[in-house]
């Protein structure tokens, strides 16, 4: 066993009167600075993808608020148009390596990068779109969750 604490930063998905999940994540929960981590991220994402991009998503800790620095990683969705951009293999580390090289208190990025239309078959991306509906929160673009039930 390892001598590293457990750190009480866990929490049960909230319900609502009705019994259904309420999503956690919010704008203003978002706080310094990782507020600023996700706005770099968005510009990344924004200036590297351009007109391909269709929506980028927080998710995790950060989103609700609960994120600690030099514990806590940094995990988002970006969704592009489709037909996807060709981006070069190198994409997601190179946004990565910025992100982390100028908010190095973010143990991490995750970045994943799914097509919209992918998105949307839910015999793909039910188990994604159930996180992005229910734990995740839209920085950048038209949040497409907001019409899912």
């Amino acid at each position: 066993m390892s001598d590293v604490p457990v750190l009480p930063i866990g929490q049960a998905v909230p319900l609502c009167e009705l019994g259904y999940i309420v999503n956690p994540c919010h704008t203003e929960r978002v706080v310094s600075p990782w507020r600023q981590a996700g706005n770099l991220l968005s510009a990344l994402c924004q200036t590297s993808l351009g007109a391909s991009l269709h929506s980028l998503y927080l998710r995790g800790s950060v989103p609700r608020g609960t994120a600690v620095e030099y514990r806590s990683d940094l995990d988002a969705v970006c969704v592009t148009r489709s037909p996807p951009p060709i981006l070069p293999p190198s994409f997601q580390a190179a946004v990565q390596a910025r992100v982390l090289q100028a908010h190095p208190f973010c143990t991490g990025l995750d970045l994943r990068i799914v097509p919209h239309d992918k998105l949307l078959n839910p015999n793909r991306s039910a188990a994604l779109q159930f996180f992005m509906k229910t734990q995740s929160l839209c920085i950048a673009g038209e949040d497409i969750t907001a019409n899912w039930t």
